[in-house]
């Protein structure tokens, strides 16, 4: 069961807090020089400064509309692709194992060609993320599909339920666990490969501010850029999870039905 109320921000806020102590200890009594470390005040001071003036509140906004398109798009191809390959034996012999392949190899890897194929721009940051969102979407998709109880289908259809009707009434709600999963992993790929496509091919977004601000040694402004990376991670998958629990009625009720029996 999980854990709600005040323990939900406790926990993690005393972590964080604690990691903050340590990191600001490091550099007092480790006598680690600021070009390697920036204090903690001189971060939440270029975070602040940032914000107010809006330069990094526009460079996040330039990395958030981006790594939002590829996901999106990743993520849409991926449950359609993964639908028609459930559907169709030819299509799944046909697809599955060279799509397969193609996730063993390293999307960071591909930048350099995405870079060369689509240019300098959004174009190829919107296709780098998009590739890595598809695989953990595709797959997740792929095995929801294929694990519906084949009891429930066959029930169905002496019912008179049709082909797609089975598909959008019984397997696609029955696989919709899956797939969210899928969504919530696709939200860390898309943001590791918008940041890695941004030191690459633009001249906008918190990854080109991070590069930019390391080739000057402005370290504060780089780890408040990361600041700024983890809350829209967070941002993302906390979005993920209440339109899954919003959407995914069933998983909300049995989680209240188990809590009211005590297991």
């Amino acid at each position: 069961m999980r854990k709600s109320g005040p323990e939900a921000v406790l926990y993690p806020t005393a972590f964080v807090v604690l990691l903050l102590i340590l990191w600001e200890c490091a550099i007092v009594f480790g006598d680690v020089p600021s070009f390697l470390l920036p204090h903690v005040h001189e971060v939440a001071v270029s975070l602040w400064k940032g914000i107010t003036t809006g330069v990094l509140l526009e460079q996040t906004w330039a990395t958030v509309s981006a790594c939002a398109g590829g996901y999106l798009l990743g993520c849409g191809v991926a449950i359609l692709v993964a639908g028609c390959l459930a559907e169709s034996k030819w299509a799944n012999r046909f697809f599955l194992w060279p799509i397969t392949a193609f996730q063993s190899i390293p999307k960071v890897a591909l930048a350099p060609i995405v870079f060369i194929w689509f240019g300098f721009g959004v174009e190829s940051i919107v296709t780098l993320t998009a590739l890595s969102c598809f695989f953990p979407v595709f797959v997740n998709t792929l095995v929801g599909l294929k694990s519906v109880e084949p009891s429930y289908i066959d029930l169905y259809r002496v019912h008179g339920g049709g082909r797609w009707p089975v598909f959008w009434q019984i397997k696609l709600p029955m696989a919709s666990s899956h797939i969210f999963n899928g969504l919530q992993i696709a939200v860390v790929f898309a943001l590791i490969a918008t940041v890695v496509m941004e030191f690459f091919s633009s001249t906008r977004g918190l990854g080109y501010v991070i590069q930019d601000s390391a080739n000057t040694l402005d370290l504060p402004i780089s780890f408040a850029s990361v600041v700024l990376l983890a809350a829209i991670g967070i941002a993302g998958t906390m979005s993920i999870r209440i339109i899954r629990r919003r959407a995914l009625y069933w998983e909300r009720d049995r989680e209240a039905s188990t809590a009211g029996t005590g297991h």
